[in-house]
This record gives C-alpha cells, structure tokens and sequence, in this order.
C-alpha cells in the first residue's frame, strides 16, 4: 500500500469499458505506458486476461481497499465518470497523494507520471497506435500454460493452419434500438470475399452470436454469456469462458475473415494465418433487416467500428 501512494510513476485505470476485446485495448495502452516510461500499471481488478494471459511484473491490481471498491461501483448513481474522479480526490486528500486524471485526446500528455484514465482514447487515435510496437503489444498477451494445456486449446492448436473462419457480428448491433457506431455486415459481403480468394463458404468454419449463421461445435453447450462488472465473463472450468473456443477458432484459422468487433480484431492482431477485414463505409441502423455491404481487404488495419469520416481511423502500429 506505501507503494502505491508513494509511487510517483504509476498509470491508473481506474475503469473497465466494455468486455473482453474493448478490454484488452486498455490493457494493452497501460501496460505499453509503463512499458515505454518504466512505471506500475494499476488496474481496477482482475478481468479476464488475468486468467487467460501470463502476467507482467509492473502490472498490479490498485491496493487502497476503499479507492478500488469506490471505483468499482455499479449502482448506476456511482457507476459515474464524475463519482470516479470524486473518489480519486477523496484518496489523494486521505493519502497526501497528487494523482491526476487524464485524458489521452492529445499527444502532449503522452509520458505524464502518476495518473489516472477512464477513457477508450486508445481505441481511435493514430497517434497512438503509431507509438505501439507489434511484437511488444503481443508480448502483453502471452497464453498462460494451463490454458495451454486446456483440451479446447489443444484442439485448436493441432488443427492450426488447416481451416478457414469467418467472424460475424450480430447480438445487440442488430436489435431495433441500438444506437452504437457498429454496422451489421451482409452474409453475401463474406461470401464474395471468399469466393474471389477461392475459398467455399460451405467450408469455413463461422463464428457468430447468430445461430443460424453459426458453425455448431463440441463447445456450444458452454454458452451462457453471463457477466458481472468488474471482472467481466464468468468463469467455467471446462473452457473457462464460454468466448475462448470461438476467439482460439479465430486465431488458429490458416485464413480469418475478420468481423467488425474487437475480439475478432484481437484474434486476427494474435493470428499467424491469413487476414481479410471488412471496410466499413456510412452506418446503417439495422432494425433488425437492414445489413451493409462491403468489401474486404487483405490485412487487419481496417478499424473495426467504421471509417475515417466517422472518426474511426485505421490501426496500424508504428514499429514491427
């Protein structure tokens, strides 16, 4: 605890945002800042790469009891941006500490000491990305050796390079009120990117919330997508969680066509084989029918929520 207080050079995430995919981007930009300017990166607890990935030696969960269980409010009066920072002034008043929160929308803050974030900054700005090393941002997400060791890794391992995938966003992005910036991708989009490449869609495995577009597996019989914040996906012995089958499918897959989510953008980041990745044009609300066509492009730069006049820039990294 006298660590973290007296700890000038700490990064603080003080919040998770969104599941898996959106959490291995916060992830991956705090532990790349005190990577880059030897510091602690603090999350706000455990989350799922805390059982799926190896852990790095200045990665720590925040060790102020009260700080931590104040930020990790979910009660929606306090599951706030403005409570959060109300109790990072109660901690620096109650410890003497001089902690700021900071907003990366600008490269000047870049490399500032003992702070704090709760933003998703590092999913959209080029300037950003341009400072992330390929070889580096994986080396964050190493598989543990007892997922390893799990038979669904096994399974996959040992048919790596021998199939092809498709990933298809479906799930909330298609429900008559959902305002987000994701666009459903038409079913025909995939099928004519595969087939210019040769590929029959009969034959690739899909991997999909949607059942009807889905491949069944061995592994259906895990899917219950239950989840609590903070620590996100409940935990099942068998797999332990019910996404890995599909993200190691994904990442296995000699060819992966790539959806508009980012746990298929991680599988690809982290895949060996093949990529293709939608460009996205104008969002369309689906209401439920309504899907966008597209054409795919070899490689996974393409940001995965929409295109440049939206905000959405490509990501690519500046250093192998």
């Amino acid at each position: 605890m006298e660590n973290f207080v007296n700890n000038k050079k700490k990064i603080v995430h003080i919040h998770w945002i969104g599941r898996f995919g959106n959490r291995m981007f916060q992830y991956a930009f705090g532990s790349f800042y005190a990577n880059m300017f030897n510091m602690t990166y603090y999350i706000p607890s455990e989350w799922e790469g805390s059982l799926l990935f190896k852990p790095l030696d200045n990665v720590c969960i925040i060790p102020d009891d009260q700080l931590r269980l104040e930020l990790n409010q979910t009660q929606s009066s306090l599951n706030t941006h403005t409570y959060r920072c109300s109790a990072i002034d109660r901690y620096n008043k109650r410890q003497k500490d001089t902690s700021d929160i900071v907003i990366f929308d600008k490269e000047e803050q870049f490399g500032k000491p003992n702070i704090y974030f709760d933003n998703l900054d590092m999913m959209y700005y080029p300037w950003i990305f341009s400072k992330y090393s390929v070889s580096t941002i994986k080396s964050f997400f190493q598989f543990r050796d007892d997922i390893k060791s799990l038979p669904v890794y096994q399974y996959w391992f040992k048919r790596r390079g021998t199939y092809d995938a498709a990933h298809v966003r479906r799930g909330d992005i298609v429900t008559k009120h959902y305002n987000g910036a994701h666009s459903a991708i038409s079913i025909a989009s995939y099928h004519r990117a595969m087939k210019k490449n040769g590929i029959d869609p009969k034959h690739v495995i899909w991997v999909s919330e949607d059942h009807s577009i889905r491949t069944p597996s061995m592994w259906d019989i895990y899917l219950k997508d239950r989840w609590c914040y903070p620590i996100g996906q409940d935990r099942i012995p068998e797999i332990v969680f019910d996404f890995l089958p599909d993200f190691l499918t994904m990442i296995f897959a000699r060819t992966l066509y790539r959806g508009n989510s980012s746990l298929s953008w991680w599988a690809a980041f982290l895949s060996t084989g093949d990529v293709y990745s939608p460009v996205l044009q104008d969002r369309t609300k689906c209401n439920g029918s309504n899907y966008i066509d597209c054409t795919f492009v070899k490689g996974n730069y393409p940001h995965f929520m929409g295109n440049i006049k939206e905000g959405f820039h490509d990501i690519i990294f500046g250093q192998p």
